[in-house]
């Protein structure tokens, strides 16, 4: 992990962890892999536009 979200000033930003011994690799479930490949982001985008 290089980044969290902070709320700063009312609003939500990346920043990077406070020290180095906060940085670390997060396993992530096979769920998590297969909603980041490029064939799911399209169907991802439409659902979020069909919600507003």
């Amino acid at each position: 992990m290089v980044q969290t979200l902070q709320r700063v000033g009312g609003e939500l930003r990346f920043v990077r962890p406070k020290t180095e011994n906060s940085e670390r690799t997060i396993p992530l479930p096979e769920i998590s892999a297969e909603a980041g490949e490029p064939s799911a982001r399209p169907q991802a985008s439409v659902r979020c536009a069909s919600t507003t």
